[in-house]
């Protein structure tokens, strides 16, 4: 199998200018990943839109009353590794899905050609809804994302079908296709 370059992305956030709350959350998750990936010979970057502007609060256009904390969209499209051959994508809530659809649509105008994935509790549990109404995104991963994503670039990076990795909803010629379920992660210590 060959090896892939992926970007990861931790997408800022909408917020209100009179919300009570905080929604800086280090991105734990994709960190997992991040290092899965790198233990099965991939190259990683990780964009961090809320972490490289924490104190940046703009305004959101599309959404009147909102602001985008953290980087703004083309801010975060212009932080990606131009040669990675995969982008993932942290979705992790509905009430954040058009924000994060707005970001597929930014990095699809710079990189028609990547392929887009999106992981996280949105699309685990909405991933044929996603594949059906959002051109964007090529792969939604289900659940656990770690062997999950280090699989999927191997096969992509190889040319393999992606109806062998396990753990994923992907476009297919007419509509989305969920491939076999993935066991979770019964040795957490073993996670790099």
């Amino acid at each position: 199998m060959r090896s892939a370059r992926v970007t990861l992305i931790h997408p800022p956030t909408l917020t209100s200018a009179d919300a009570y709350g905080l929604d800086v959350v280090p991105p734990l998750g994709l960190a997992y990943v991040a290092s899965a990936l790198k233990a099965a010979g991939h190259q990683v970057s990780l964009v961090d839109g809320m972490g490289e502007a924490l104190q940046q609060f703009n305004r959101a256009p599309g959404y009147p009353g909102l602001l985008i904390h953290g980087l703004p969209l083309a801010a975060v499209t212009s932080r990606i590794d131009p040669e990675a051959d995969v982008i993932g994508i942290s979705s992790m809530f509905s009430n954040q899905w058009l924000f994060i659809r707005d970001l597929t649509f930014e990095i699809k105008k710079v990189y028609p050609d990547k392929l887009l994935v999106l992981g996280g509790e949105h699309p685990t549990a909405c991933a044929e809804y996603i594949i059906r109404t959002c051109k964007n995104v090529d792969v939604c991963a289900l659940g656990e994302g770690e062997e999950t994503l280090a699989d999927l670039a191997s096969a992509h990076a190889s040319g393999l079908s992606l109806e062998n990795v396990a753990g994923i909803v992907f476009r297919g010629p007419n509509w989305p296709v969920r491939t076999a379920k993935r066991e979770r992660i019964r040795a957490v210590d073993a996670i790099p």
